[in-house]
């Protein structure tokens, strides 16, 4: 009977509704400065975080590590999830911001993808225009532990 209750469970994701997921990576350096890119095809707020669509079977966390290098060549790490939130223009997609962490120390200067045209390391006070969705993750990613410390706590049992 095990084909009968595989078949009820396609018959039933059939009927559930489907989203399309975005990432974003917030990285600090260590002037507490965030990474903003400027996207090519943005019209409303060019500037923004690096990040991109999900694709199918991937996990989020992995796509956003993904997403960095191939925007800015950065090998980084996914600690953990800022915030998540739906857009009112696009329905059934869902964006999830990541705070991440460089593997390796960056290069001077980075190489971006065709569809970037600029970066640069921005102070807090000093923000471009960004979508409120993205200031509001920025604010709230000062806020989270180091991923460092907080790693180093998890093994040393002290969280």
């Amino acid at each position: 009977m095990p084909w009968l209750a595989i078949s009820i469970q396609r018959l039933y994701r059939l009927f559930q509704p489907r989203y399309t997921l975005g990432v974003v990576g917030i990285l600090f350096n260590e002037d507490n400065q965030v990474l903003l890119v400027e996207h090519a095809f943005h019209s409303v707020f060019a500037w923004g975080l690096p990040g991109g669509w999900v694709d199918g079977n991937e996990m989020p966390g992995r796509a956003v590590e993904r997403e960095f290098r191939e925007e800015t060549g950065l090998d980084v790490a996914a600690s953990y999830p800022v915030d998540v939130w739906g857009n009112r223009y696009w329905r059934n997609h869902v964006d999830l911001a990541f705070l991440v962490v460089l593997k390796k120390p960056a290069p001077t200067e980075l190489v971006l993808s065709g569809e970037l045209i600029a970066y640069r390391w921005a102070d807090l006070t000093d923000l471009p225009p960004l979508s409120p969705a993205q200031h509001r993750v920025i604010a709230l990613a000062q806020n989270f532990p180091d991923p460092k410390t907080y790693r180093r706590r998890i093994k040393e049992g002290r969280l």
